[in-house]
């Protein structure tokens, strides 16, 4: 499959821009000994030899911390699908190495935006249980009490199951839907101020207007994916 995709990849770049493209093949096995070059493919007398260049992310394992790799956003990623190898059996030690790594990459200086996307990827890359989102939302706060935490994939989550449950406990039907639409609405004005910087009241007053929770839960996906505030803007 490596060989099939980076061959014709090959060719249609090269038919259309006239320049032949390299290939980096990022490998993210646990072992140290298997690093590929090529691939060889042959059937009937007839076969083409593939070559390409290759990364493992095992040789960044403790490598965090190292000057030369400051301030580089990979980093950070290849940590975290490192230390989900290491701790896909013990969630705690999971969630507790995810808290340093998060915390690190917070006090990098990266822009609102850099640590959202970050987040999101080491939301995919660590997954928690709901127990252990909640342990980990309260132990950012503590960490970073000055920051304020763009993690709208994890946080925004943990605030509508919040908001169903304060519904459920108080036994109103419409309590929870007040609850449900409230926190829906909010956690998009949260998106929006976080990526586009303040949003004009204008926005505010047409989200807050709103109360289909359907549209709102597709209001938030836009949010966190429209490239522009217009474009946003366009679909209310």
């Amino acid at each position: 499959m490596m060989w099939r995709i980076s061959h014709s990849g090959h060719h249609r770049i090269f038919d259309k821009y006239g320049v032949h493209p390299l290939t980096l093949a990022i490998l993210g096995d646990t072992s140290r000994k298997w690093r590929p070059t090529s691939y060889r493919y042959q059937s009937l007398g007839c076969g083409i030899t593939f070559h390409f260049r290759i990364c493992k992310t095992i040789d960044f394992k403790d490598k965090l911390d190292d000057p030369r790799y400051r301030h580089q956003q990979a980093t950070f990623i290849i940590a975290a699908h490192l230390g989900t190898q290491q701790h896909r059996r013990s969630p705690q030690k999971l969630s507790d190495y995810r808290l340093e790594l998060t915390v690190k990459f917070c006090n990098e200086g990266y822009s609102p935006s850099e640590i959202h996307q970050l987040h999101r990827l080491i939301d995919w890359l660590m997954p928690l249980s709901d127990a252990l989102k909640i342990q980990f939302r309260s132990q950012l706060q503590q960490s970073l009490p000055d920051t304020a935490m763009p993690h709208i994939t994890l946080f925004e989550e943990l605030a509508l199951k919040e908001g169903r449950q304060e519904g459920r406990q108080e036994g109103l039907v419409e309590g929870l839907e007040k609850g449900i639409l409230q926190t829906a609405r909010e956690a998009i004005i949260d998106v929006l101020d976080t990526r586009f910087g303040q949003v004009p009241d204008s926005v505010r007053e047409r989200v807050n207007a709103l109360c289909s929770e359907p549209t709102l839960k597709n209001l938030l996906r836009r949010a966190v994916r429209t490239p522009s505030l217009e474009e946003f803007q366009s679909a209310l």
